[in-house]
């Protein structure tokens, strides 16, 4: 069963988009920011995951199994060492820290609703890209002396395996990712999943508020895109000045901004149509209102998003980005 870079690219995408879902359900649900970020992600065979494998009797982790069915039948496994699970519960639940062994009704609540919120958002990401069908079945937690369960270990499937590392508060709590893919699943589907450009994406970022150009950074690093290279203009003059010597691939601009706002910024780069054509164009706005969307669109925006921008939102501009640069070739 090969593993391509195709497939690995496919996997890791999938993964990525969704963990950036379910932080901003986390973040929506506690109405405080949850960060998960998975630093790195591999994607292994039955033989390969069996080897990656270790088991110590000495310790324990916290396991949430939750099988999902349909086209892409598998399972995603989230676990934590008991500690980590102990402190994280701790922090969604705001109550002082359970010093004892195991964890109790409330936490493993908690525990069921954090493997839940991380498999449906990527099965919901799945089935968004593939326009296929998905569901997911009941989580059950247990606390185990090993990740995963050697039994879910065969020939037949793929492994995505990854740390996941989740911040909130200023404090991080790690533990492990595991989702398991049916191999002809993933070769019949395969071709309808858009995968990101591996060349780097310049993108430039043009809004006058540093927080905004701050959060969109974070968010970024946390949906673990590698491939960015990241440019930040204060104003429409500096970014049509960062556009005409950077040509980005993806512009996010600010619809009010002081000396030239968004609407004017798009005026200009009809001044250069070659750059503008090959350059995916997002506005951003607290102004919803339909003309305004209509009238970006007809000056160039390919995309009109509401603020504040989210992990979720940042990962439809690049999903329809993708899109959009696929078609043109």
């Amino acid at each position: 069963m090969e593993i391509t870079q195709e497939i690995q690219s496919a996997l890791q995408e999938l993964i990525t988009t969704g963990i950036g879902r379910a932080a901003t359900a986390f973040s929506d649900m506690l109405n405080q920011e949850i960060q998960i970020q998975i630093p790195e992600l591999q994607v292994l065979s039955g033989q390969q995951m069996d080897s990656c494998l270790k088991t110590d009797p000495q310790e324990k982790f916290a396991i949430i199994v939750q099988s999902f069915s349909g086209a892409f039948d598998g399972q995603g496994v989230v676990g934590f060492p008991l500690t980590e699970a102990k402190k994280l519960t701790t922090i969604l639940l705001q109550t002082e820290a359970d010093l004892s062994d195991g964890l109790g009704t409330t936490e493993k609540e908690a525990i069921a609703e954090i493997g839940n919120l991380i498999v449906n958002a990527i099965g919901c990401t799945i089935s968004d890209m593939t326009s296929v069908e998905i569901d997911c079945h009941l989580p059950i937690v247990s606390i185990q002396n090993e990740l995963l369960d050697k039994s879910l270990i065969d020939q037949k499937h793929y492994y995505c395996l990854g740390q996941a590392v989740f911040n909130a508060h200023g404090i991080s709590v790690k533990g492990h990712v595991v989702f398991i893919y049916n191999y002809e699943a993933i070769k019949k589907y395969l071709p309808r999943i858009d995968i990101m450009p591996s060349q780097v994406i310049k993108v430039l970022i043009v809004d006058d508020s540093i927080l905004i150009r701050q959060s969109i950074k974070r968010h970024f690093s946390a949906l673990s895109f590698k491939n960015i290279e990241i440019i930040e203009g204060k104003t429409g003059v500096e970014g049509l000045e960062l556009f005409k010597e950077h040509r980005p691939q993806l512009l996010i601009i600010d619809l009010l901004m002081p000396e030239m706002d968004g609407e004017e910024l798009l005026l200009s780069l009809q001044k250069f149509p070659l750059a503008a054509s090959q350059c995916f164009i997002v506005v951003l706005s607290s102004n919803f209102q339909r003309p305004v969307q209509e009238r970006v669109s007809e000056r160039g925006a390919h995309l009109f998003i509401e603020k504040p921008i989210t992990q979720e939102k940042l990962s439809l501009i690049m999903q329809q980005y993708a899109n959009t640069m696929k078609m043109k070739k």
